[in-house]
């Protein structure tokens, strides 16, 4: 559904770039200074519509693919947490006391899924042996870190991509 303000700057871009299409097509005989000058506001008018509206777009698919990244890292990062959780349980509870910090999120957020990543990777540091003694790898802490920094990398694309957008949206 195309809107009052998409038809609007539609219009405007049509106009500028149509009138100054016209002014290249027929130059004035003789030349005047202040229609050249006009013509040259024109130009630059009708170009920075341009770049603002292919700005736009590429803010809004930049926007999508970043929420697209964010899910994949958000359910990488939540299938670890769940393999992890599960080792934790496995843990004998009055040898490993700290393995009971290891849970998943009570939300589906994914504010929750990050704040209890983030969590779990602190507790994992006092029982990393026990990780290992189960066929963790010797850097599970690390690899987990890394599973959080790529879902932190996917959220700043994603609100990156919407601030350009939005960004472009407000110079047209």
């Amino acid at each position: 559904k195309e809107t009052r303000m998409n038809r609007r700057i539609l219009n405007t871009t049509n106009m500028l770039g149509g009138a100054h299409r016209f002014c290249l097509d027929h130059p004035l005989t003789p030349p005047s200074t202040k229609a050249t000058a006009l013509i040259a506001v024109v130009g630059t008018s009708y170009t920075t519509m341009l770049t603002l509206g292919s700005a736009q777009s590429g803010g809004t698919a930049d926007w999508q693919n970043g929420t697209d990244q964010r899910s994949l890292a958000a359910q990488a990062l939540r299938d670890e947490l769940r393999e992890l959780v599960d080792t934790a349980r496995a843990l004998d509870a009055e040898l490993y006391p700290a393995a009971g910090a290891v849970r998943m999120p009570r939300s589906s957020s994914m504010q929750a899924l990050r704040d209890r990543a983030q969590a779990v990777l602190t507790a994992i540091g006092p029982i990393k042996a026990a990780f290992v003694a189960m066929d963790w790898p010797a850097d599970v802490d690390e690899q987990f870190a890394a599973l959080i920094s790529d879902y932190d990398t996917a959220t700043l694309d994603q609100s990156e991509g919407r601030y350009d957008q939005m960004e472009a949206t407000a110079g047209l």
